[in-house]
């Protein structure tokens, strides 16, 4: 029983993260503008709204050397 109360502990931070995740993308959601965070190399890891119609449009705001979301 002891390795099964470990694991739930365990379990715990990961779980307040991903509400905390949730909670910070559902807010970005609500906002009228293009977000994205980046890493601090750059890479693109959560993309909101309307930068996907920025990115698209040509108009000089680019991603180079990330992923095609």
């Amino acid at each position: 029983m002891l390795h099964f109360s470990t694991a739930l502990g365990m379990l715990r931070p990961f779980r307040l993260l991903c509400a905390r995740f949730n909670a910070l993308a559902s807010v970005l959601d609500r906002l009228k503008i293009g977000i994205g965070l980046l890493t601090n190399k750059g890479e693109l890891v959560l993309q909101k709204n309307r930068l996907d119609t920025m990115l698209q449009q040509g108009d000089g705001l680019a991603l180079s050397g990330s992923k095609n979301w």
